[in-house]
């Protein structure tokens, strides 16, 4: 006859409750949680910092730069500017502050040369603005630095003028304006560079193409 009563040698497994795991931030190395914490003991303080300076509005515009160098393209474009930071008509002036330790007696760069092989605002070839609030034209008087640019987009920027005696000027490889969208009222067609090949001035306020 077989006995009911259970071995009390025998230990019945319990189902195991499952635990959440732990929050592997909790395990950081101590060197490291010191060295990086900020004021609220966050560790990943600065890479947040440096994530959301990135994708800011000035980090938007110090990536296009840096671009910009390496392509002879810039392109603000869709960035919500109301004015032209400075720093878009000088796009190699931080090279000189970032490297300013590798700089010799003579004013030269100790090492990092390549940095240097880059384009500057007098080479670049396109520039695009597009879609942007740039109502106070006054910002666009310096667009005389690109002195080689073949081509500019200023497509929807509520302009009410440009400076187009700086066309006649200074933009003289100008071959493509593509200016739809913004409140000009006058275009006076005979300060254009004659190297103009295409001209796109559509859905503006135009009710003159000369002086008066």
């Amino acid at each position: 006859m077989v006995s009911s009563k259970t071995n009390p040698r025998l230990k019945v497994n319990e189902p195991m409750t499952p635990t959440k795991p732990k929050n592997p931030r909790l395990k950081l190395n101590p060197k490291f949680q010191a060295a990086h914490s900020d004021k609220n003991n966050n560790p990943w303080g600065d890479l947040e910092s440096q994530l959301a300076s990135a994708t800011s509005g000035d980090g938007k515009i110090a990536y296009e730069i840096e671009q910009a160098r390496k392509t002879g393209r810039l392109s603000l474009s869709g960035l919500s500017i109301t004015s032209l930071p400075d720093a878009i008509f000088d796009i190699r002036n931080d090279l000189m502050e970032k490297y300013e330790g590798d700089i010799d007696e003579q004013n030269q760069l100790k090492s990092h040369e390549k940095s240097w092989q880059c384009y500057g605002e007098e080479m670049l070839t396109v520039v695009d603005l597009s879609e942007n609030d740039l109502s106070n034209a006054k910002s666009l008087e310096k667009i005389s630095c690109y002195k080689a640019l073949s081509s500019l987009h200023i497509r929807n920027c509520k302009l009410p003028y440009l400076p187009w005696d700086v066309f006649q000027s200074d933009l003289t490889s100008l071959k493509v304006l593509n200016a739809p969208g913004n409140n000009f009222v006058k275009v006076p067609m005979h300060l254009l560079p004659e190297s103009i090949m295409t001209l796109n001035l559509a859905d503006n306020n135009i009710e003159s193409l000369g002086d008066d």
